[in-house]
């Protein structure tokens, strides 16, 4: 049995999960077969979102593991706010620490997002009263699908702050 355990994030009011992601190489992707190349990781924190199907890294991730943003396919995504056209790649693994070992995760697909969006901000019906615009930070999510793939049973305790997947 593995336990994965989650970190509560005071300022997000999330559960959150340190993760690497690391760049899959052309053999792993099956374009050179036999051949080695350099791995390229960096470190993330994604937050727990049970109500996202696609797991999702930020623009600033994407760099980072210089992944060639230009051969992203477009694909559309439903979430909270509709449907909107968001940009996928195929070449993230994501390794996850449970309490006695690594797990790496190949999803199908990962969503790339804006590391941040401008919001533009208005009065409207007398709530709101600030005008102009709101510079907003987007997070890496850890959606549906990876929950699913690591096939575990997700305990969460709201009133304790703390969490775990346990596979």
């Amino acid at each position: 049995m593995e336990v994965i355990d989650l970190i509560f994030d005071e300022k997000r009011n999330l559960f959150s999960i340190p993760v690497i992601l690391t760049k899959k190489t052309l053999h792993e992707m099956g374009d050179i077969p036999g051949k080695l190349h350099r791995t390229v990781w960096c470190n993330a924190i994604m937050y727990l979102d049970t109500g996202s199907n696609l797991t999702s890294i930020t623009a600033d991730e994407a760099e980072r593991l210089y992944l060639n943003q230009k051969a992203f396919k477009n694909e559309r995504v439903g979430g909270i706010g509709g449907f909107v056209e968001t940009p996928t790649t195929n070449e993230v693994k994501i390794s996850v620490m449970s309490r006695n070992s690594t797990i790496s995760l190949n999803l199908d697909k990962i969503a790339v997002h804006s590391s941040h969006i401008k919001k533009k901000i208005e009065k409207k019906q007398g709530v709101y009263v600030q005008r102009g615009e709101e510079m907003i930070e987007m997070i890496c999510l850890f959606g549906l699908d990876a929950l699913e793939k690591l096939g575990g049973v997700l305990e969460i305790d709201v009133k304790n702050k703390s969490g775990k997947i346990i596979i």
